[in-house]
């Protein structure tokens, strides 16, 4: 959504406030993300300020058909959809092929968020509830000339980042951990399908036995 507001020229407006593991109550994104290295490539505000702006609650934001756009996941999945900027190729464009190739496999609709009706005359483009976005590049294709990829990257790179406070912890940890050491993200139990929740400690190092090294330490 960084991107999408980036590229159409638009302020992101945060979500309401949520509830995250391990936190027990609500919290905002400024709670986690630098709001100010937010804000130096793209306009950021929290919902809060935007609600008080419009004196408008969530609930009719969701219900004004004639001011908003809603951009609802389910009907945009991105293993679908492809949103196309600056705009959808022509079929004898040199870019064309490139745009068939990032449409293998999806058979959902194309957008061009400079050009698709309501895109830039609606005030407001809202996306319901707190689904993954997942990454930009999931969702967009670019020319693969002319730099827009990079700058959509490097915006990420450069602006979108946690708070000192949560770097501060992870280099005390590491600060602690041996020089050389390999580490596993390991979800059990929330993932999405059924024959990957529970694995054995033993199916685990069955999984990643050729990925580390004999004597290795592993977190």
């Amino acid at each position: 959504v960084y991107t999408m507001a980036a590229l159409t020229n638009r302020t992101l407006v945060l979500p309401v406030p949520f509830v995250q593991y391990p936190y027990p109550t609500s919290i905002t994104y400024s709670h986690v993300y630098d709001l100010q290295h937010m804000q130096a490539a793209v306009p950021v505000i929290e919902y809060k300020e935007f609600r008080d702006l419009f004196e408008k609650s969530h609930s009719d934001w969701k219900k004004d058909s004639n001011l908003v756009v809603h951009c609802d996941w389910k009907d945009i999945p991105y293993q679908l959809t492809t949103f196309a900027y600056p705009e959808v190729p022509k079929q004898d464009s040199p870019d064309y092929p490139s745009f068939l190739q990032a449409r293998v496999g999806k058979t959902g609709s194309v957008y061009s968020p400079q050009f698709t009706p309501g895109f830039n005359e609606a005030p407001v483009l809202y996306f319901p509830d707190h689904v993954v976005f997942t990454h930009f590049y999931a969702w967009f294709w670019f020319p693969p000339s002319g730099g827009l990829f990079t700058q959509a990257l490097q915006r990420i790179k450069d602006h979108v980042h946690f708070r000192q406070e949560f770097w501060d912890i992870a280099s005390a940890i590491l600060s602690k951990l041996p020089r050389n050491f390999s580490s596993i993200h390991y979800r059990r139990g929330d993932f999405q399908y059924a024959d990957q929740r529970n694995l054995s400690p033993q199916k685990v190092f069955d999984n990643t036995f050729n990925l580390f090294n004999e004597g290795d330490n592993i977190y």
